[in-house]
Order: C-alpha cells, then sequence, then structure tokens
C-alpha cells in the first residue's frame, strides 16, 4: 500500500466515523424509557401499598399513565417535541422526573396530590 492509498483508507474511515456521529446525533432520543415507565409504575403501587397515596389518588396516577401509552401508540418515537406538545405526554414525563429527582416517598406523595391528582 502507497501513501496515497494509506491517506484515502485514513479518510474513507474518518468519512464513515463522521456518518456514525451523525446518524446517532440525528437519532430521535424518546423522552421516557419502558424502564423509566416500569419503574414509576412500581413506585406508584409501593406508595399505594404503604397507604402514602389512596385508591382513587392511585386510579388517577395510573390514568395519566394510560394516557401516554394511548399517546405513544400515535408516535415512532416520543420525544421531548412530542412532551412539549401533548398534555398526556408531557404530565408523565414530569412524573418520571419528579419519581426520580424526589427519593423521600412522603414528599413524592404529597407532590403528587398537588401537581396530579
Amino acid at each position: 500500500m502507497d501513501f496515497a492509498d494509506h491517506m484515502q483508507a485514513r479518510t474513507d474511515e474518518k468519512i464513515e466515523r463522521s456518518k456514525e456521529d451523525l446518524r446517532r446525533e440525528l437519532t430521535p432520543k424518546p423522552v421516557v424509557t419502558d424502564a423509566q415507565l416500569e419503574a414509576l409504575q412500581t413506585r406508584l403501587e409501593a406508595l399505594h401499598a404503604s397507604q402514602l397515596i389512596s385508591d382513587d389518588e392511585l386510579f388517577v396516577l395510573e390514568d395519566h399513565v394510560t394516557d401516554f401509552f394511548e399517546a405513544k401508540a400515535m408516535f415512532e418515537v416520543v420525544t421531548m417535541e412530542v412532551a412539549n406538545a401533548n398534555s398526556a405526554v408531557g404530565k408523565v414525563h414530569k412524573l418520571v422526573v419528579l419519581s426520580e429527582g424526589v427519593a423521600r416517598d412522603p414528599t413524592f406523595a404529597r407532590q403528587l396530590r398537588r401537581k396530579f391528582v
């Protein structure tokens, strides 16, 4: 392999890396993952089991999650743009962020009542 071939091969590699970087950057990222939804539902059930939220409060919160799944069916990827435009998606995104950010269950339960019930 001569110098010109070597330089061409390096250039081709750089172009391919750039393409992959661009693909990763342009691939829509979900605002809420399946793992986050599962963790949220598990935490809501735990709050209910420990009587920090009532049956009726749990039902309202479950309705929000169900509404999210209905909205999710309309989009290939539920992105931040979708969360900003769709209230059902936006509510669940906020629920997930709150759940991940508030460690204490009594505080979380109070915030759920204040913001979502």
